[in-house]
This record gives structure tokens, sequence and C-alpha cells, in this order.
């Protein structure tokens, strides 16, 4: 009786263990994975807990409610800010455009700052989209016949992992001192705007669509009416974008569009496709 007790407490510490050495084995993994993992890709686990999917409404609906704070102030409240950080995601500028007409007009697009513009060709430069509430830009396209008509794509198209949606195309009338929405802001990403040059109410906008959701609202969008209504021009599939389109200068019914399937989730990502 006694040795058949002693088997079994044997067993008993061998199985405790065992579990012991599992659990412990099982903690190391899991801490070494949470090592790999870059911070950015950590923050937007927590953030898109516990779907794994962004809610992509809440942009919209938080300036909804900044709109109504605003009106329901009786006087303005003067605020000061202090820069706190981060300082590691940089400035990527997205896009350059000269005024066709008169080159001392520069307009400079960035991945996090909105649009500046420079009269001096880029000697100084000032900010004439601060006043928007989207300021990732994808690019800027400038109307050939009256330069004075702009379009901004927001949404920056490149690859990386830290890219900021934007609120659809974007025009101004007056060079920049004023703008408006023009639609497609379901895009998210704009990756080019083209005008055809012997009809500038012809856009074309070349839209990479969100990064992290299968949506439909990507491929080539067309304008003929100067941006007040669009088109669907080409749509390949709801995880994969249009990232840069160009028109034959001579024969602008000629285009060549480069589309890229791209998906990224908070572990991992898919880059390529046909």
């Amino acid at each position: 009786m006694k040795q058949r007790n002693s088997i079994f407490a044997a067993v008993l510490i061998l199985s405790a263990m065992f579990s012991f050495s599992l659990f412990y084995d099982t903690g190391k993994v899991s801490e070494a994975q949470n090592e790999r993992m870059e911070p950015s890709e950590w923050m937007m686990t927590q953030r898109l807990f516990p779907y794994m999917q962004a809610d992509p409404d809440a942009y919209s609906q938080a300036l909804r409610q900044v709109k109504d704070l605003k009106r329901s102030l009786n006087k303005p409240v003067e605020l000061s800010w202090t820069f706190a950080g981060p300082v590691n995601i940089g400035g990527r500028i997205t896009d350059i455009e000269f005024n066709p007409s008169d080159p001392n007009i520069v307009y400079c697009s960035a991945a996090t700052g909105g649009v500046f513009k420079s009269t001096d060709m880029g000697e100084t430069w000032f900010p004439v989209f601060d006043d928007q509430a989207f300021l990732s830009i994808g690019d800027i396209g400038i109307d050939p016949v009256n330069p004075d008509i702009i379009y901004v794509g927001t949404g920056e198209a490149n690859g990386g992992h830290n890219n900021l949606p934007g609120g659809g195309m974007f025009k101004s009338t007056d060079a920049g001192n004023s703008w408006f929405p023009i639609g497609l802001d379901s895009t998210e990403t704009i990756g080019r705007v083209i005008i055809n040059p012997y009809d500038p109410d012809e856009i074309f906008v070349a839209a990479m669509g969100s990064y992290f959701t299968p949506t439909h609202q990507r491929g080539i969008f067309k304008s003929t009416d100067g941006g007040a209504t669009w088109s669907q021009s080409l749509f390949v599939s709801d995880s994969t974008g249009a990232i840069d389109i160009v028109m034959d200068p001579s024969n602008p019914d000629f285009l060549l569009a480069s589309m890229w399937e791209r998906v990224r989730r908070p572990n991992s990502s898919h880059l390529y496709g046909p």
C-alpha cells in the first residue's frame, strides 16, 4: 500500500512539474511575441480590440462633436499648446506641383501636414490647408487652363503602416485661399489626381482605399463636371486599390493605371497581387 501511494505521489509531482514547465514556456513564447511586435502594431491592436476592425464612422462622429462643442460655447476659448511628441513619425512630402502659368507659385503636400504654398519658387512657404479636418494629403492636381483651380486628394497612399486616412477630394477656386469638399469621402487614401488638359472638367482620381478593411470605395474614379459628381471607372476587388494613373498628353483618352492589392491587419500584412 505504501509503495502504491509513493508511486501515485511521484506521478502527481511529475505531472505538476510538467504543467509548470509548459506554462512557463508558453508564457515565455507569449512574452517573446510581444517583444517582437512593433510599438505601432501594439497600439493598433489595443485600439482595434476586441473585433480587430476599426469603426469607419468614429472620426466623422468626433468631428461632429467638435463642431457641436464650438457652437455651444458663448465665447472663444484661448488655448495654449505644448508639443508632446511623438518625434519619430516624420513628415513625408507626397507631391509638389508648379503653377503652369507662373513657376514662382509652387504647392507642396505632406503626408501628415496639409498643403503649403510658395510664391517665390520655394524660398518661403505658408500653409493653405490647415483649416480643414484632414491634413494627410495624397496628391495635388492643378487645372492646366485655370491654375487658380486646385484639387487635393486627402489620405496618403504610400505603403507605410502608419498612414492616416483622409476625407476624400477637396477643391479650391481661388488659388488655395479657401476650400470645399467635392466627394469621394469614403476612399480614405488617394494616390493621384490628374486633369485632362483639353477638357479640365474631366478629372481622374486613383484611390487606394482603406488599408485595414475590405471596401468597394477604391479604384479609379472619374468626374466630367469638375468634381461635382463622380463615377467609378475601374474596380478590381475590395482589397485592390489604385495607387497611380497617368494620361497620354497627346491623347487624353489613353490612360494607364497601376493597381495594388494591399491589406494590413494588426498582426499581418498582404502586400502583393496580380
